[in-house]
């Protein structure tokens, strides 16, 4: 922890939000002096006061040890960013295997649709065809909404 940087920081926080040292020392039941000493490098206050001095000034706890703003971008770590990137190339694996799959099947059903049709009408030349062609075409449309709603809601809830 560097006291310094931490002191010139709960300066600033404080100016910032238009507060004195007194009324500062007042919402954290301290005197004047304490909070002049932390400014001035000489004191670090209570470990208890930095959850409360965080969040009356609308900062993270880690902040205010730090004695800085975290930028954004970089307040995530390389670990639990590189962690994150891994889950979520995970679920897309998934997403893509589940997926061709799903599809496969789906083009499977529409084709043995056709073979079948085309087999049946030549051995039987009846209406029986179609209806065998439709089951199967329905099947493999239906197959496929499935498998998009079951993905999609894979996706959403993951």
């Amino acid at each position: 922890m560097n006291q310094k940087s931490m002191g010139q920081f709960i300066a600033a926080l404080r100016k910032a939000n238009g507060m004195t040292q007194k009324q500062l020392a007042e919402k954290l039941n301290v005197s004047d002096k304490a909070v002049s000493r932390w400014e001035r490098d000489e004191n670090a206050p209570d470990l208890s006061l930095i959850p409360v001095m965080a969040e009356l000034f609308g900062v993270t706890s880690d902040e205010l040890l730090r004695g800085e703003r975290r930028n954004p971008d970089t307040a995530t770590s390389d670990a639990s960013s590189s962690r994150t990137e891994k889950q979520l190339e995970k679920l897309l694996n998934t997403v893509r295997s589940k997926s061709l799959t799903g599809r496969i099947i789906a083009i499977g059903l529409a084709a043995a649709g056709l073979l079948i049709g085309r087999f049946a009408w030549i051995i039987l030349n009846s209406q029986v065809v179609h209806i065998i062609q439709g089951a199967l075409s329905c099947a493999a449309i239906i197959f496929e909404i499935v498998v998009a709603v079951n993905l999609f809601f894979s996706v959403h809830t993951s």
